[in-house]
């Protein structure tokens, strides 16, 4: 299992040296659940300067009519980067990488939906490459996905997982109401199970994520030769303890990786209370 960041202080020479292979770089117009994006100009400096370097870009968003316009001119300026691959939510994508011809691996990334093989393995029949493995499975079921799929496939290790997503403003809205300061970042607590999440508002909307940090790191080595990339975000990680979790994942040091980024094993040995309710 290769390692890739998530960053937000572009430290990538640094980070590259203590044992990532390279970098997710979520898209700006084309990507949520992001605190930080990057345009294509800056994609391209990473690609100049770090070539060998995997750069995967993320495109995440649901499509609409306005974004299509500009869509297969951003997806052609890729793939001249070269980039090692596109990690996708919205169809409209793979139609046009399709319909153009583009030399642009495809990542299948819907957050939740990607839990089962015949969901990897239709989209590994249209030419889609890989897919993101949704964090609300067992580990058991990632393993029988691994097994029973040639797709490369990708997870997060350690990260603030995401719980949901709203078009709408809602920091906004929520502390114009209050007539409070408005702050772009909040930490909310759910009354009944006293769950805290973490809140970021872009153009895109609202971003709610755990507030637990997740640490799959037994994972990782339990599936280090089924799962081609494991995910590790910076997110609230100063550079100094991000290097340690990279070193520490890089050389495997499991109480190190637990001391850094602590004991959630998100649902790796608990199947998901959420399911559709029978009549």
């Amino acid at each position: 299992m290769q390692l890739l960041g998530v960053v937000t202080d572009e430290q990538y020479e640094r980070y590259l040296a203590a044992g990532l292979t390279g970098f997710l770089f979520p898209l700006a117009d084309f990507s949520c659940d992001y605190v930080k994006t990057y345009t294509l100009s800056q994609i391209k400096a990473f690609r100049v300067n770090f070539p060998t370097a995997h750069c995967f870009v993320v495109m995440n968003k649901m499509l609409f009519q306005a974004d299509l316009s500009s869509l297969l001119s951003t997806l052609k300026s890729l793939e001249e980067m070269n980039v090692t691959g596109i990690l996708f939510y919205d169809t409209a994508i793979l139609y046009t990488v399709k319909k153009e011809q583009l030399k642009l691996p495809l990542y299948l990334y819907q957050t939740h939906f990607v839990t089962n093989t015949k969901t990897v393995q239709t989209y590994h029949s249209l030419g889609v490459t890989g897919a993101y493995i949704s964090n609300e499975i067992t580990l058991d079921e990632i393993k029988a996905i691994a097994n029973q799929t040639n797709a490369s496939l990708m997870m997060l290790l350690v990260g603030y997982p995401v719980v949901a997503m709203s078009r709408r403003h809602l920091l906004t809205n929520y502390q114009k109401m209050l007539g409070s300061t408005y702050q772009n970042a909040l930490t909310v607590e759910e009354p009944f199970s006293k769950q805290k999440y973490r809140l970021y508002e872009s153009k895109e909307g609202t971003t709610f994520r755990y507030g637990k940090r997740l640490n799959n790191s037994i994972a990782y080595k339990q599936l280090e030769n089924k799962i081609a990339y494991g995910i590790l975000e910076q997110a609230d990680f100063t550079s100094e303890m991000y290097e340690a979790l990279i070193r520490a994942y890089h050389t495997f040091d499991q109480k190190k990786i637990d001391a850094i980024a602590g004991h959630n094993r998100g649902f790796l040995y608990r199947k998901t209370i959420y399911r559709v309710k029978k009549k």
